[in-house]
Formats: structure tokens, C-alpha cells, sequence
């Protein structure tokens, strides 16, 4: 598609942002999401956000990045990147929907794309 589009080949035009100095979101933040946090770390990601359903608010650091409890509202507001790691039962069953990718960043690409495929 890029290709035939443009007319001209570019090996590099479905990069993205770079994960250096972005914000990630988890929504689910458990041993999973804490595991996946670690990894992504050593990219000298600036800050993670996370939401879960416990009440307790805990700080976590990894490295010189930092984790802050957020909302999902503002956590879906503020992230580069979101990574949904909750677990799946009946009222996370439709929480990826059209109201939360429109909750996004306004600069994402790929939340149109998104929305298209959850309303097919």
C-alpha cells in the first residue's frame, strides 16, 4: 500500500515514535505488567503510568524511570503507548471500545486504525 501510495519505497515508514523519552500506559499493573515494565526500562522510557483496581496506590521505580498511579481517563490521555494486560472476565470484557481509544492521545495514528477494527 505505502508503496503503490507514494510511488517510492521506504523501509522505515511504519517506525513510529520511539519508545525513548515516552510515556507508557499499562492498564493492569500486576506481575505481568510489572515484568513487562522492567523490559522496557533499559529503552529510557521517561515515566509509566499504570491503572488497577486495587485501592492501594504503590510507587514503583525501575531504574531512573518512575511508575505513577493514574486513572484510566488521564492515563489514556497522557501515554505514548498503552498496553492493556488485565485480565479478561466480564467487566473488562468490552473496555477496548471506540470511547476508550477516542480517550487517546489526539496524535496517534493508530488509534484510527484501531477504532476501524473494533467497529468491523
Amino acid at each position: 500500500y505505502y508503496f503503490s501510495s507514494v510511488g517510492r519505497w521506504n523501509p522505515n515508514w511504519m517506525c513510529g515514535k520511539d519508545l525513548k523519552g515516552s510515556t507508557v500506559g499499562f492498564v493492569g499493573f500486576g506481575r505481568i505488567g510489572k515484568s513487562v515494565a522492567k523490559k522496557l526500562s533499559c529503552f529510557d522510557v521517561a515515566k509509566f503510568l499504570y491503572t488497577k483496581r486495587a485501592d492501594t496506590a504503590e510507587t514503583f521505580n525501575f531504574g531512573d524511570t518512575t511508575c505513577e498511579r493514574v486513572g484510566l481517563d488521564m492515563l489514556l490521555n497522557m501515554s505514548d503507548f498503552v498496553i492493556v494486560l488485565c485480565s479478561s472476565n466480564e467487566s473488562t470484557k468490552l473496555l477496548v471500545n471506540k470511547e476508550f481509544l477516542g480517550k487517546m492521545k489526539k496524535d496517534k495514528l493508530h488509534r484510527k486504525l484501531w477504532i476501524r477494527v473494533i467497529l468491523e
